[in-house]
């Protein structure tokens, strides 16, 4: 399901077709995690693919940083900054994660909807 709200649309859409659950899959928080990484590897000039991290919960704005599980090419950030992620994070990682939140909202601003941002 490709459909917003994704989470949703997906249970409604199981519950429904009367498939087995494993055949109705929604695109849940994958988006969320592409343009987290796509925004680390922009902060960190660095290429998309030695960035590794994920979104979960919820897509949109309740959906939240797994900031234990980032890496970068192997080498944890919450190694190098234990703070990450958090309010007191000198390096302010956590408006990372709200640009995410946000960017659906710029394609809303721009085009006027996000039928085709997926």
């Amino acid at each position: 399901i490709a459909s917003n709200p994704v989470d949703i649309l997906t249970y409604v859409t199981w519950k429904i077709s009367g498939l087995p659950k494993h055949r109705v899959i929604g695109s849940g928080t994958n988006l969320d995690s592409a343009r987290f990484r796509y925004l680390l590897s922009e902060r960190l000039a660095v290429a998309s693919t030695s960035c590794h991290g994920y979104i979960i919960g919820e897509h949109g704005d309740s959906s939240v940083p797994v900031w234990s599980g980032v890496n970068l090419a192997g080498v944890r950030l919450s190694d190098i900054n234990p703070k990450i992620g958090s309010d007191s994070d000198p390096e302010n990682w956590k408006a990372l994660h709200q640009e995410v939140v946000d960017s659906a909202y710029e394609v809303i601003k721009l085009k006027g909807y996000t039928s085709w941002a997926i």
